[in-house]
């Protein structure tokens, strides 16, 4: 059976020998266990919106509500309609929240804001707040941190509404979000 990770990077590079790179991958595929993966709480916000632009940024860093002029940009917090009894793979993207940007375009990340998670098509759409689970957030926000541009993404297990299982140690290069 293949890792997610493995698919994602598979999708992400058609040019990719996949048989013979998933012989390379499979050596080196570390299994989820307690030391590479942290739970995640996770809520639904109506308030948060979960596909900002960087003019959306820009504006709201002058101090002017950005405008959601497109229905993709106005979607908010939602859970998968199906969730089933077996946890379901996901790669997601977490950005972290953003105080200002510096004068070279570099976010500036907040200490202790709410975290936005959600998947390319945005069937699911969720925040973590670091009160609700202190260790997973502050463990998913150093890998981020480490990368220096507020966002990250990852594969993660979706054990049920509330709780995601989201594999650290190994972040996803860019995805076509």
């Amino acid at each position: 059976m293949r890792s997610l990770r493995f698919v994602a990077i598979d999708q992400a590079n058609l040019s990719w020998d996949t048989e013979k790179h998933w012989r390379v991958h499979k050596t080196v595929c570390e299994p989820w266990d307690s030391t590479n993966t942290v739970e995640l709480r996770v809520t639904y916000r109506s308030d948060i919106h979960t596909n900002l632009q960087p003019a959306h940024l820009a504006r709201w860093a002058s101090g002017y509500e950005p405008e959601m002029s497109t229905a993709r940009a106005q979607k908010v917090s939602q859970h998968p309609k199906k969730i089933s009894e077996n946890p379901k793979d996901l790669i997601i993207k977490v950005q972290c929240p953003i105080q200002s940007i510096d004068a070279s375009g570099t976010p500036i990340l907040q200490e202790n804001g709410t975290l936005m998670i959600y998947t390319k098509k945005r069937d699911l759409a969720c925040c973590v707040d670091r009160r609700d689970c202190p260790q997973g957030y502050d463990a998913v926000t150093k890998v981020i941190k480490k990368k220096g541009i507020g966002k990250a993404y990852f594969v993660c297990e979706m054990q049920s509404k509330e709780v995601l299982l989201v594999k650290i140690n190994e972040v996803l290069a860019e995805q076509p979000f």
